[in-house]
């Protein structure tokens, strides 16, 4: 949004991605965020696009849209983005219910890579890149782009994989089986090194 750099979730993004852009000797594209009701404005120039350079070869884009979730998307599919770093505001309960999650959003519908950056986040971190995987498609490709950052880092990947507790109402715990752990664990492992393999 409209002056989200000054002191909100998007410093901390945009020093990641400026590190990211110099280390892979790409063109940072900064994009903000103009939010404009669909029929609310009636300016001429209510959905008017600026994209300028900057000396250091960074592109400053302005965009005026109804959200900025789809104006994020838009803009990552003209210029064919690689991976979209964005920041969060880390909201949750009525807070995340009434105002949503850009975040979430672009998450989701994202043809290319998100990283998001939290606004307490270190943005000189040494690693390691931690990758959790589920043993899905989707955690394939995210593993690719999570060994591929390390690579580029210079960094340990660590993959993991979480087992949640069975939880089973009372009548029906009785006749349930316990589950040897360690079992678990062993069969998770092997799956995680054929995965990293």
């Amino acid at each position: 949004e409209e002056g989200a750099l000054e002191g909100g979730p998007g410093v901390a993004a945009q020093a990641v991605a400026e590190r990211f852009a110099r280390r892979h000797g790409a063109t940072l594209h900064v994009l903000r965020v103009e939010i404009v009701p669909p029929a609310g404005d009636v300016r001429a120039d209510a959905f008017f696009n600026m994209t300028t350079a900057g000396p250091d070869g960074t592109v400053e884009a302005r965009r005026r849209a109804p959200t900025a979730g789809a104006a994020i998307l838009d803009y990552a599919g003209e210029v064919d983005a690689d991976v979209i770093v964005m920041g969060t505001h880390g909201r949750s309960g009525f807070s995340y219910l009434v105002m949503g999650s850009t975040a979430e959003y672009v998450l989701r519908r994202s043809p290319c890579p998100v990283l998001t950056v939290g606004p307490d986040a270190e943005t000189e971190g040494g690693g390691p890149i931690l990758a959790p995987v589920e043993f899905t498609s989707d955690s394939d490709a995210a593993l690719e782009a999570a060994a591929a950052l390390a690579e580029s880092a210079g960094v340990p990947l660590v993959a993991l994989h979480a087992v949640e507790p069975i939880v089973m109402p009372v009548p029906y715990a009785i006749s349930v089986v316990s589950l040897d752990t360690r079992e678990i664990a062993e069969r998770v492992r092997g799956t995680l090194t054929r995965w990293l393999d």
